[in-house]
């Protein structure tokens, strides 16, 4: 049995999917996300997939060529039609896009130790947060949709009360709310135009 690279299966791959009408953009993405898979040990993943999409672009359940549209866009989502594309083309897409929304609505929090500096009350719509500092080893006190945000931006030690409706969308946002108006001592002390140690 002869032994082939992984360079070698991926251009076999990439040349398949170019006689059956898929352009270089797709053959490429398709033929290195097959490969990959059978390197980690997923073969049902891998390779063996590519007789399916051949069997798929016959019948016309798949479209080569197909432009990705963004049917619905807001800062931080977009809703996508692929337009009967390569699945794993508009996914490689449609990560990268979320990957530049993600950069440009970065959000910074300033921390002390885990926690934060001090008491916030974060509100969204009929959702109000309040967020305490706490202790070491007090750890994360809060309910679901505002711990997630919490553990997400590392914060380890805090008290938590929602204090308005229950919504969890409007928690989430009232948490980032309150979290977005955490400075740090420096930050305030700049804004006064004073040095971080002429702070009370």
């Amino acid at each position: 049995m002869p032994n082939i690279t992984p360079e070698q299966l991926t251009r076999i791959c990439h040349d398949i999917l170019l006689k059956f009408s898929a352009n270089e953009e797709e053959a490429s993405t398709i033929a290195k996300h097959l490969v990959s898979a059978n390197l980690v040990g997923h073969d049902s993943h891998g390779v063996l997939q590519l007789t399916s999409y051949v069997d798929r672009i016959k019948k016309g359940h798949v479209v080569p060529g197909a432009q990705m549209e963004i049917v619905k866009e807001t800062p931080t989502t977009a809703k996508i039609n692929g337009h009967w594309g390569f699945g794993m083309v508009v996914q490689t897409k449609a990560v990268q896009l979320a990957i530049e929304k993600a950069k440009k609505n970065m959000v910074s929090v300033s921390l002390n130790q885990g926690t934060i500096p001090f008491e916030v009350t974060g509100k969204f719509g009929a959702g109000k947060v309040l967020l305490r500092p706490a202790a070491q080893g007090t750890g994360l006190i809060a309910g679901g949709a505002v711990r997630a945000v919490l553990e997400a931006v590392g914060i380890q030690n805090i008290l938590t009360k929602c204090l308005g409706s229950h919504n969890p969308h409007n928690l989430v946002r009232a948490t980032v709310q309150g979290l977005q108006q955490l400075e740090s001592r420096e930050q305030i002390a700049a804004r006064r135009g004073l040095e971080a140690a002429q702070l009370a």
